[in-house]
């Protein structure tokens, strides 16, 4: 049984960390995207569409602002930024499912 669970929790912690590594990855692509230093458009293809993106579609930004709307009520800083990281993960899941 211990070993068990502790092979379930280092499957969930691979798994999350790897989920962590491709946020950065492709929070690094719209950053590199939106600032503007990109050296070619055969960069732009490559790097959109390592990322799913097709270079015929049409994309907008959308930037998401989310606030607490109680933030006294949490009982700790680590819970508040747990819980906002909840939303905005709902958020992203949601914007991707809609698209």
């Amino acid at each position: 049984m211990e070993n068990v669970s502790t092979i379930l929790t280092l499957d969930r912690i691979k798994a999350r960390e790897i989920e962590e590594a491709k946020q950065t990855i492709r929070q690094d692509f719209f950053d590199v995207l939106l600032s503007g230093n990109l050296i070619s458009a055969e960069m732009l293809t490559t790097l959109s569409e390592s990322h799913g993106m097709q270079k015929n579609y049409a994309y907008y930004c959308l930037l998401i602002h989310i606030v607490p709307v109680d933030s006294e009520s949490y009982p700790s800083m680590v819970i508040r930024k747990y819980e906002l990281e909840h939303v905005a993960k709902k958020c992203v899941h949601l914007i991707h499912e809609m698209s």
